[in-house]
Formats: structure tokens, sequence, C-alpha cells
């Protein structure tokens, strides 16, 4: 079973199995590996005088999820915090 399929430099697709898929997975945790595997699917699409060879595309994937950004971390509010976040808001002074 394959994760995703690339175009490679001849027109055929590379298949992504699914254990070399985990494998990146576990070897690059803080990057959103299927969606950057999504960005190289369009980049091989779009850049046909580019595009790699079967053989090179482990490489390619490789060092694209390198370079990729780390999934942004949860922006849920910090539970710990016990004020108010409308605490600012209650100084009317300023109304007089």
């Amino acid at each position: 079973m394959f994760v995703i399929h690339l175009l490679t430099k001849t027109g055929k697709e590379y298949g992504l199995t699914d254990e070399l898929y985990k494998s990146y997975c576990e070897a690059y945790s803080g990057v959103d590996v299927f969606e950057e595997l999504k960005k190289m699917k369009i980049w091989c699409i779009s850049n046909e005088p580019k595009r790699k060879t079967a053989r090179g595309m482990p490489r390619f994937i490789n060092n694209w999820l390198s370079d990729a950004k780390p999934k942004p971390r949860s922006t849920a509010p910090d539970k710990t915090r016990d004020t108010n976040i409308f605490d600012d808001l209650a100084d009317t002074s300023w109304a007089d």
C-alpha cells in the first residue's frame, strides 16, 4: 500500500510505502510529514525539469523533510493561570 505517489523525471510515479512513511514520521516527529508530502507532490507536478529519478526520490524526500519547519505547538490556553483574561479591561478609571 502506498501513502502518496510523486512524479519522477521520466513521468512515472514513485510510490511511498506505508513502512517508509512511518519511518519518516518517527525520524521527523516534529514535522507534519503528510502535509510536507502533499507539498512535494505539487512541487513535482510544477517543476517538471527539476523532478528527481526514482532512485533519487528517497534522498529528495529526506532533504525536504530535513528543511521542513516543525509543527506549531498547541495554542490551547494555559490552564494553570488563574487570572481572568478580561482583568485588564476591568479598570474603568479611564471612563471618568
